[in-house]
């Protein structure tokens, strides 16, 4: 029985009517670079990719763009939106190592992000509960819009399931209520 609230409201978020999500699996990749292996039934989107075999180089900001990658066509909605990387919740494979990614959208800059838990801890469990680990990078877009997210594989045994795109809204009814 699990009677963290942190842990409960992080595992089953609210998604009601002033969200809207795109969905996309890792196998509706636009592009792949290096030795991403696509393996089917595994991940919360039924396929995941991987680096295989493992390549054990971790990359660095500077050499990020030379790491195996993966590149999605996905619509960004006017206003604020919120693109969530999700990977299999798995740990680095051995001490000192970490279990890093890349993302970079349009081109832009490429933020490198951590997603090393140690076992037992809130996040942790999160992860495990709701079967992802998860990285969130935030855009704001004076339109819609389809954009290129890339994502990069920075470290060893890194798996990505898929990438969400949730734009928070208010629907036409509730904008005449308070307008």
């Amino acid at each position: 029985l699990i009677t963290d609230e942190a842990v409960l409201s992080e595992s089953f978020p609210y998604t009601g009517e002033d969200t809207k999500t795109m969905q996309v699996s890792a196998r509706d990749y636009n592009s792949i670079t290096g030795n991403l292996k696509l393996i089917e039934e595994l991940g919360v989107t039924g396929a995941a990719l991987t680096v295989l075999p493992f390549n054990m180089t971790q990359y660095t900001s500077s050499t990020i763009t030379s790491a195996p990658s993966a590149e999605y066509k996905v619509r960004l909605q006017k206003g604020e939106n919120k693109i969530t990387a999700k990977f299999l919740p798995t740990h680095p494979l051995y001490k000192g190592l970490d279990i890093r990614y890349g993302i970079s959208v349009d081109g832009g800059a490429t933020s490198i992000v951590s997603l090393k838990t140690d076992e037992g801890e809130s996040v942790w469990r999160a992860n495990v509960l709701r079967g992802y680990a998860k990285g969130d990078k935030y855009i704001s877009s004076d339109t819609e819009k389809d954009v290129t997210v890339k994502i990069y594989f920075a470290d060893p045994g890194l798996v990505l399931s898929g990438i969400d795109v949730t734009t928070e809204y208010v629907s036409s009814y509730t904008a005449k209520l308070i307008n």
